[in-house]
């Protein structure tokens, strides 16, 4: 289940450590930005394609964490892209999800992209320096994937899709291109029990997840 990144590529915007910055604060941090740019992305898809019934959102990243980029796709956009309802394709972001923002389809969510690449290149310079920013880097991935989690979650609870989902429903989650075993699990263990039953069925057996996650509604 793979898709091609289309995570901008941006240089460190301030080179000074911040040195009052701990792990919660730096999250915290990401969640706001990554919940502002989310809406504004994903508003911005509504408009360009008025009228058309939305069935799923999510942000994808690379497995290395160097940025993130709002995908949707629509009932009306799967079928522009020769899928029905019932391929696999309706589940994997990329080619076969038929919205795009247009001339600045690559410069969405800068700062959040701005805020992981920060991060990489920290752990890849300073690692204990890193560490006492952003915490452990065996921690960060999972802890940012549940971070990005929250923000679609709170992104698809807004209203802003109020009207334009399909049965009142909305799937979301953080894909990882190329992921693989507990990475699939840290992609959907944050969102499972928000999203409607088939929805979770179809991606947990798609992402060969049963038996991985367990659908607490508590």
């Amino acid at each position: 289940c793979e898709t091609d990144a289309r995570t901008p590529q941006k240089t460190r915007k301030n080179d000074k450590p911040v040195m009052n910055e701990t792990p919660g604060s730096f999250q915290e941090k990401l969640y706001e930005t990554a919940l502002s740019e989310g809406k504004q992305s994903f508003q911005k898809l509504m408009d360009k394609y008025p009228g058309e019934t939305f069935y799923g959102i999510c942000l994808y990243t690379n497995n290395d964490l160097r940025g993130v980029y709002p995908f949707a796709n629509t009932v009306e956009g799967l079928k522009r892209s020769g899928y029905g309802w019932d391929d696999e394709e309706k589940w994997i972001p990329g080619e076969s999800w038929g919205l795009e923002f247009g001339e600045d389809d690559k410069t969405q969510m800068p700062e959040t992209t701005s805020l992981l690449i920060d991060a990489s290149d920290d752990y890849a310079q300073d690692e204990q320096a890193a560490k006492a920013r952003y915490g452990d880097f065996n921690q960060f991935k999972p802890t940012t994937i549940a971070t990005l989690s929250r923000a679609l979650v709170t992104v698809r609870d807004s209203g802003i899709f109020k009207n334009r989902m399909i049965h009142d429903r909305m799937a979301y989650w953080v894909h990882i291109g190329d992921s693989h075993g507990q990475e699939r699990k840290w992609m959907f263990q944050p969102v499972i029990k928000h999203l409607n039953e088939q929805d979770a069925k179809e991606l947990q057996s798609l992402f060969e997840l049963d038996g991985m996650i367990e659908r607490d509604l508590n």
